[in-house]
């Protein structure tokens, strides 16, 4: 884990973004759905009304090789806020490194 980082995105990370969730698409086959733009990623993730939070995960050269994207909700059963996450994806080529289950520690805390 020590090559990596897990990182909270920014606005400049959004064309790394949207690529990953189009590698994400073609993984499960359903890259003719994907209709996102950078513009919409900006204005709904890095604006003031930011509907969406996300995790980039980074290799030593500080590419971007994976994501977590996710947001906060509200369980009207337990009365607590909660956490959504919709999407997380690592690069075939960095899988079994440990990073999905650091991903996951980050988001726990």
């Amino acid at each position: 884990m020590n090559n990596f980082q897990i990182r909270e995105a920014v606005s400049e990370d959004v064309p790394a973004i949207l690529k990953l969730v189009k590698c994400l698409a073609e993984y499960v086959n359903l890259i003719h759905e994907v209709t996102a733009v950078e513009e919409l990623f900006k204005k709904n993730g890095f604006s003031q009304n930011q509907y969406f939070n996300c995790l980039i995960l980074e290799n030593q050269g500080k590419e971007a090789i994976g994501f977590a994207l996710y947001f906060f909700n509200f369980s009207t059963f337990t009365g607590k806020p909660t956490l959504y996450l919709e999407d997380i994806f690592v690069l075939p080529e960095y899988r079994n490194k440990g990073l999905g289950k650091n991903c996951f520690k980050k988001l726990l805390k």
